[in-house]
């Protein structure tokens, strides 16, 4: 049995109702849909394997004498190097209430 190509549009067409507020989703909100996606299964480990292969993320990137195919690699590279930042985030420590013997400001 032969596959249908998704459509796109369709696809794009049913996620705008969805109320996605890209301005609300957060770096580890970000880590944690790409760690579901691409971590939680074996089927997402090969998918993302295949990614970083496609993106020739493990090759050399630089032609000599061709800048214009080193940018081109580069930039393929660089959405591999997107997709795991984004499954690995850094996170700033939550701020920390101040105790009452914890000095103010520039107080000693």
């Amino acid at each position: 049995m032969r596959r249908r190509p998704p459509n796109l549009a369709e696809f794009f067409k049913a996620l705008h109702p969805t109320g996605f507020d890209s301005s609300k989703y957060t770096e580890v909100d970000r880590a944690r849909d790409f760690k579901a996606v691409f971590d939680a299964t074996d089927t997402g480990q090969r998918v993302l394997w295949q990614i970083l292969i496609m993106a020739e993320y493990y090759n050399t990137t630089a032609i000599p004498g061709d800048p214009h195919m080193t940018h081109f690699f580069l930039g393929k590279r660089a959405l591999a190097m997107e997709i795991l930042n984004a499954l690995s985030p850094t996170e700033a420590p939550e701020p920390q209430e101040r105790t009452a013997d914890q000095p103010h400001g520039d107080e000693t």
